[in-house]
């Protein structure tokens, strides 16, 4: 099964890590690779890198996992580190990149299938993975947010020794030779290659030469089996978009049913509200029911008919009572006149006994 990873055990109780292919290709994820070199537990790490990129979750959960890892991290860049596989890099206590090597970075890419919400919640999440990125080469390099965003924004390619004049390498390396190093058929997704076209075609004719001399044979075997593998790796890609896309519909018709159910459960909320409002307005008039029951259970001639005693014995002779039970009679609310009852309750039934 292909791979775009491998780990070699070394007899020093260190690890070799090589990632040369795009990352989280063929089914094959970052887990499975941090969960190796956990198994491993190394006392050191030579992790070499020759990728063009490939899925930016993967990508920076190994950079996250590398960082934090207890062994030492040598990255060496063998032939190119582009796009995520740069933040990759990122995590090595030291980063090597020979001459002839390069390094790119740039924004992340995405795809969003849906609704505008959806587009937008997608370029949301762009953009914050995007500061992330932006973080870690600040940190590393020590360049200023904004020299970053802006190399990023442009899609920056860097040879070794001016990706280690601007801080993103700590050593500049012996040239590698070039044939060996690159597979450049894979950059042709990417905006800025006729730049690093120009940049190989400056290097010394000499090294050229040599190169050509020692890897024609390699060259032309490595063609013919690109050639064969190419309508594998379409069929591939092709299986990929559709389950990428069987995944957004299916997260689409969720998104749908989540907002039926939520709106379903607002006109229940708004169902009970009303009962609740209807309850409420029951209990004030029982209340005042209740109090009524009160005086006449107190005293047999009171009647709430006509106010809430009989008119035959409206005079108690005592001013105060008469006075608070004038106020009970002439309140109309049925919840301010319970309250009343509350507050003059001896003052009513006494009125209602005299």
């Amino acid at each position: 099964m292909k791979n775009w990873y491998s780990i070699r055990a070394q007899s020093d109780g260190s690890l070799e890590v090589l990632i040369y292919d795009e990352i989280g290709g063929w089914g094959i994820y970052a887990a499975d690779l941090i969960n190796q070199i956990k198994d491993a537990n190394p006392r050191s790490i030579s992790l070499r890198i020759n990728s063009p990129g490939g899925s930016v979750f993967d990508g920076v959960a190994i950079h996250n996992f590398l960082k934090s890892h207890s062994a030492e991290v040598t990255a060496i860049v063998d032939g190119y580190a582009a796009s995520i596989a740069s933040v990759i890099a990122m995590a090595g206590d030291k980063i090597i990149a020979p001459e002839n090597t390069l390094m790119m970075i740039h924004n992340p890419h995405g795809v969003a299938f849906g609704e505008s919400k959806e587009m937008r919640s997608t370029a949301d999440l762009i953009d914050k993975i995007r500061d992330q990125i932006v973080d870690i080469y600040v940190n590393r390099s020590g360049q200023e947010v904004s020299a970053i965003q802006n190399m990023m924004d442009a899609e920056t390619w860097m040879t070794g020794s001016e990706a280690a004049e601007l801080g993103f390498v700590d050593e500049v390396g012996a040239p590698m030779q070039i044939a060996a190093a690159f597979d450049l058929s894979k950059l042709s997704k990417y905006k800025n290659t006729g730049g690093v076209m120009s940049t190989e075609s400056g290097l010394q004719e000499e090294e050229k030469e040599t190169a050509e001399e020692e890897e024609t044979e390699e060259v032309e075997e490595n063609s013919e089996e690109e050639a064969t593998a190419q309508p594998e790796t379409s069929e591939v890609s092709a299986i990929h978009v559709a389950e990428i896309e069987g995944e957004n519909k299916a997260l689409v018709a969720k998104v749908v049913e989540l907002g039926e159910d939520v709106s379903k459960a607002n006109d229940e909320n708004k169902q009970l509200a009303e009962d609740i409002e209807q309850s409420l307005a029951r209990v004030k008039d029982l209340s005042a029911e209740v109090a009524s029951l009160k005086c006449k259970l107190a005293n047999p001639a009171f009647d709430d008919t006509d106010g809430g005693r009989d008119e035959a014995v409206t005079d108690t002779g005592d001013t105060e009572i008469n006075d608070v039970w004038s106020q009970y009679r002439n309140i109309e609310d049925s919840g301010a006149r319970t309250q009343f009852y509350r507050d003059h309750r001896k003052e009513l039934i006494k009125a209602g006994l005299s």
